[in-house]
């Protein structure tokens, strides 16, 4: 299933990031920015917030394709606040960093949901909050040696390039559309219809899963032989 590994290692990608950043925020605030812990828990108070504005910034980048789209919204603004001499000054680009890994974490949602077969859609997406807890807390983990080595503004542009390279390999490869293609156990991508009609014209078949209704004839002179739900249905 390669749409779902991509999807998995997008967002481990991301929360790693997510994870070193709040760590590297607290070494800039106190070094580089010379504030303190309130100028740092704004920071990280616009960082979270921003993530409401999502889909603003979803339809705002609509016209771009997803990797460059996602290269604006993250990369970007990770640039913007290592070079950003102040802590007002990394405010604006927190922000759209914030709506930024919303918007990612959407598509790679929407990436497991299509690309994993329906019946192991659930696990999917178990592992990948399980991937992301751990990737979160390894990336936290990491950074105050990673800082110790490069600094934090050194670390953010490091992080800054090689997410680049993972959210261009992970968002371009494009999920199977509904009505176009379905995905069977083995993950392989089969055109399919969107439906298929029954008796009567009632669908029986709905992106590759099977409806079934058992209906009855009823013995009731007055309806003759009309096909109906049972009551207890």
């Amino acid at each position: 299933m390669p749409l779902v590994r991509r999807a998995v290692l997008t967002v481990m990608a991301l929360n790693a990031v997510i994870g070193a950043l709040g760590v590297s925020l607290l070494s800039l605030a106190e070094t580089s920015w010379g504030a303190g812990v309130t100028e740092f828990g704004l920071a990280t108070a616009v960082l979270g917030f921003a993530s409401l504005a999502a889909p603003g910034l979803i339809l705002l980048l609509r016209r771009l394709s997803q990797p460059l789209a996602a290269q604006v919204a993250v990369v970007l603004p990770l640039l913007a606040v290592a070079a950003s001499p102040g802590w007002t000054l990394a405010l604006l680009p927190l922000a759209v960093l914030g709506a930024g890994l919303t918007m990612v974490e959407c598509r790679t949602t929407r990436m497991l949901q299509k690309g994993a077969p329906v019946r192991y859609v659930a696990l999917a997406l178990g592992v990948a909050d399980a991937a992301l807890v751990g990737s979160a807390m390894l990336g936290a983990l990491v950074a105050p040696w990673l800082i110790g080595a490069v600094g934090s503004a050194g670390l953010l542009l490091t992080m800054a390039v090689a997410t680049g390279g993972v959210l261009w390999w992970g968002l371009g490869l494009r999920p199977v559309e509904p009505g176009r293609g379905v995905a069977d156990d083995r993950g392989l991508q089969h055109e399919t219809e969107l439906s298929v009609q029954g008796d009567r014209g009632i669908p029986v078949v709905l992106h590759g899963q099977v409806d079934v209704c058992l209906l009855y004839t009823s013995p009731s002179p007055r309806d003759g032989l009309l096909s109906r739900m049972p009551s207890s249905a």
